[in-house]
């Protein structure tokens, strides 16, 4: 029996069926302490293998294995025609969903991959073996050296977001939001989150209404306690401090607010439920307009309690106010009527919106854009300090963004961006959305990946749900590794220079959101060079 065993780039998404002549092994590379490394094994057999081990030797910290599985896709693109960057699957499958196993099935003429994830690993030279091993015979092996640097990566100094969907959860792990059980559960999705390098998080302080079909509801998550006695509102925010300990003893810095008001526009208001005169009862939702008298003072209630609240905290600076997802031009003037009001109550706290129209700041209208990444030129050329957010658009320009069809590359190519072109923050809207559109049912996000057909695969969840827990992704660990390059950005920049560090990205055609090193080696030897500055410095010194 012949078998074929040799790592390879975490930057390549290999197809079981495929031929593998061409897919380069890759033997060595570094990293910062304190950054994950992942890597893939290839394996191949002219006989069926079931039950093998593979075993893991001379890492100096430590080391998940995960079996790589291909996922069927729905739709693959986005809304436009796609470009010619993308990965066409001859049956519609891509590998996706990592799944941790004891053992290895190694199929006769197929590919078998395992992802390999390195962590907490020490400063000096890796000599790692690779062996597959059956009846405690090893049957092949592979080595790789990983250089460790001696010195650790900064801590990530801009928010960045994947919106949290908290009925999605309750739905998955059958629990009722915010019970005891569903925090247990909550934590493995946080955990997860946290791990991949996120550290801000969308607060249900009211149900938050986003994909929403207008008339319909989705399962109420709801923090803030709200009653009407007499006319007269009052508010219990035990249940928010509960939720806010929680998630900043795990490593949240930052905190967004839940929408005041609907998404598309801001022509409505969201679900608030209250307990009126004893009795819960919804007191708003699509039958009431934004602008409309009852909804303006039940605001001038609530957020300047909630102000007080979060200046009690000492989180105030750190909290972002949302009023409307995806707002367009046509809605500008009712925006800024909001903006004004709500800025009014919330003084010297900060707006952010997912918007790109630029004339929602030349209006006044919004303290930081979130912008689409395919539209952020103006907001650069006007020194606007902005997020940049990317979801199911865009697709044709060879933009980042991180569908199933997508090359790795072009997924973690997001994290030197955001550096070169200055964003002061990153945004996406789906963590863990396993609805279809418009939340009007629930989907098996193992069978159903886009949505009810509606977004591409990949767009509305980067964890699948598993247990009571989630299941990780090959998209989970690109984005971290796009995390880590910003920050490896950052830290180079403090060693080298910003000077020398644009250079280099410039050197590899890092420009704007479409332009970046479009191979898997040509982005790795970016990243290595990258590497390489920094630690010839540090040895200089």
């Amino acid at each position: 029996m012949k078998i074929s065993l040799k790592t390879t780039s975490s930057l390549v998404k290999i197809f079981t069926g495929e031929e593998t002549a061409f897919i380069h092994a890759e033997k060595q590379g570094s990293c910062f302490l304190g950054e994950r490394y992942n890597l893939q094994i290839l394996i191949r057999a002219t006989e069926d293998i079931y039950g093998a081990k593979m075993v893991v030797q001379g890492v100096n910290g430590k080391c998940a294995l995960y079996s790589v599985q291909e996922i069927k896709a729905g739709r693959e693109y986005g809304y436009g025609l796609a470009d010619d960057y993308v990965l066409h699957s001859p049956n519609g499958y891509y590998p996706d969903l990592l799944v941790e196993k004891d053992t290895v099935d190694v199929k006769k003429g197929e590919n078998t991959v395992l992802w390999v994830s390195l962590s907490e690993l020490k400063a000096g030279e890796n000599t790692i073996v690779f062996s597959l091993v059956k009846d405690g015979c090893a049957l092949a092996s592979c080595v790789y050296k990983l250089t460790v640097i001696d010195e650790s990566l900064p801590e990530t100094d801009i928010p960045l977001t994947n919106w949290m969907h908290y009925d999605c959860i309750a739905e998955k792990t059958g629990t009722e939001p915010f019970s005891t059980e569903f925090y247990a559960c909550f934590e493995n999705y946080l955990s997860a989150y946290v791990e991949s390098g996120l550290n801000t998080l969308l607060i249900p302080t009211f149900t938050p209404a986003l994909d929403t079909a207008v008339g319909g509801e989705r399962r109420t998550t709801q923090l803030v306690q709200v009653f009407l006695d007499n006319g007269k509102y009052r508010f219990d925010f035990s249940k928010l401090e509960q939720f806010l300990d929680f998630v900043t003893a795990r490593g949240i810095r930052y905190y967004e607010l839940a929408h005041l008001y609907t998404q598309w526009g801001a022509e409505f208001c969201p679900k608030v439920m209250a307990v009126v005169d004893g009795e819960e009862k919804k007191i708003f939702g699509w039958e009431t307009g934004s602008e409309s008298e009852e909804y303006k003072t039940f605001l001038s209630a609530y957020l300047p309690a909630l102000k007080t609240f979060l200046e009690e905290r000492g989180i105030e600076k750190n909290c972002f106010v949302h009023l409307s997802d995806e707002p367009h031009e046509e809605h500008v003037e009712r925006y800024k009527r909001l903006y004004d009001f709500v800025k009014s109550l919330i003084g010297e706290m900060k707006t952010v919106d997912a918007l790109s129209e630029f004339s929602f700041y030349q209006k006044n209208a919004v303290d930081i854009p979130a912008v689409l990444t395919s539209r952020t030129r103006p907001f650069e050329v006007e020194k606007v300090a902005h997020f940049a957010y990317y979801c199911c658009d865009p697709c044709t320009n060879y933009e980042s963004n991180r569908f199933f069809a997508m090359p790795s590359e072009r997924t973690r190519a997001i994290g030197v961006q955001i550096y070169r072109n200055g964003a002061k923050g990153f945004l996406h809207w789906g963590y863990n959305f396993y609805n279809a559109q418009f939340s009007v049912r629930v989907i098996n996000p193992y069978e159903e990946t886009d949505a009810g057909g509606r977004f591409p695969s990949g767009d509305s969840y980067i964890v699948y749900p598993y247990g009571r827990g989630v299941r990780k992704s090959v998209r989970y660990f690109l984005m971290n590794e796009a995390f880590d390059d910003y920050r490896a950005c950052k830290l180079a920049e403090r060693i080298v220079g910003k000077e020398k560090t644009m250079e280099l990205l410039k050197k590899f055609g890092v420009y704007g959101y479409s332009c970046y090193p479009k191979t898997a080696t040509s982005f790795k030897r970016m990243r290595e060079q990258l590497n390489g500055l920094v630690a010839r410095k540090l040895k200089k010194k």
